[in-house]
């Protein structure tokens, strides 16, 4: 029974994280450009390659790393996680499934302040919207 409890804690900590990627002192700038660099060659890849380890390679050679988060941090980025965002690459400073509003709230939220104040203000802001 412990095990189970134990179990389930694990499943639901997991839950509502997503995968962004950064790397210490860079930008959203060099993000964009080697993102869609790395998603280029994922696309050139031989015929049924996965374009997903393909993309991660790429990136992970370039010095990124992939981090989960359930909000990302100002110095993370959103990057492609399907073949289909791979064609249309998603909005460096989105999260997966996040409405405009969300995405306006998480861009005016002040990250520079300690994690807990930061997400409470991030939480108040969309529970106003």
């Amino acid at each position: 029974m412990l095990g189970l409890v134990f179990g389930w804690s694990a499943v639901l900590a997991g839950c509502g994280n997503a995968f962004f990627w950064e790397q210490a002192g860079r930008t959203q700038a060099d993000f964009e450009v080697e993102s869609a660099a790395c998603a280029g060659d994922a696309q050139r890849a031989p015929k049924g390659a996965d374009w997903e380890k393909v993309y991660r390679a790429c990136m992970r050679g370039k010095g990124w790393q992939r981090v989960q988060a359930h909000t990302p941090a100002p110095n993370q980025f959103r990057g492609p996680e399907s073949d289909e965002e791979m064609m249309a690459l998603p909005s460096a400073t989105s999260a997966p499934n996040e409405d405009a509003a969300a995405t306006r709230c998480r861009a005016n939220t002040n990250w520079n302040q300690p994690r807990m104040a930061a997400l409470t203000e991030f939480h108040q802001c969309l529970r106003a919207r």
